[in-house]
């Protein structure tokens, strides 16, 4: 666990998360439709994932990225033990997804990770002292070499048409 957010992640789940699963069991024992248990089953993924990653997001334990992974199994736990239908399935897993990258990203413990790691890049160096996607500019800028040549982009089309 964080213990610099134990107290917030045990609230969040057992005193918000799991009495909603109560409710959504007793909720499909009175009412059983299986879209009442699509609907109930995705709601309870998308918390499974949201709630604690949201109080992550204030922690800065060395031991973040480790949780961050282990509250990945949830995804698992909604597709084989929950058995939702495919377009539940489908919708489940975007909004998982969506609300993990969106936590994960408002984490400043994976700033690093994101600036350095970057999903569009290698953030390689090369030849004149140009680098790519430099962590110091940030993704949507281009480095500038010190012979003032162009931008990357620039330089890169240079060399393909000559």
């Amino acid at each position: 666990m964080l213990p610099d957010v134990f107290t917030a992640l045990f609230t969040v789940r057992f005193l918000v998360f799991t009495p909603f699963v109560i409710a959504c069991i007793l909720a499909v024992r009175r009412w059983p439709y299986a879209r009442l248990y699509d609907v109930l089953a995705v709601a309870i993924a998308v918390l499974g994932v949201t709630l604690p990653m949201a109080v992550a997001t204030q922690s800065t334990s060395p031991y973040l990225f480790v949780y961050q992974n282990g509250n990945s199994a949830a995804f698992l736990f909604f597709v084989i033990a929950l058995r939702p239908r495919f377009l539940a399935v489908l919708a489940g897993l975007a909004l998982m997804c969506a609300s993990h990258f969106t936590t994960t990203h408002l984490s400043v413990a994976f700033d690093d990770l994101f600036r350095h790691h970057h999903f569009l890049s290698d953030a390689v160096d090369f030849p004149g002292g140009q680098r790519l996607f430099s962590g110091a500019e940030g993704p949507a800028e281009f480095s500038q070499s010190a012979e003032g040549q162009p931008p990357l982009p620039a330089a890169r089309m240079q060399r393909r048409a000559g």
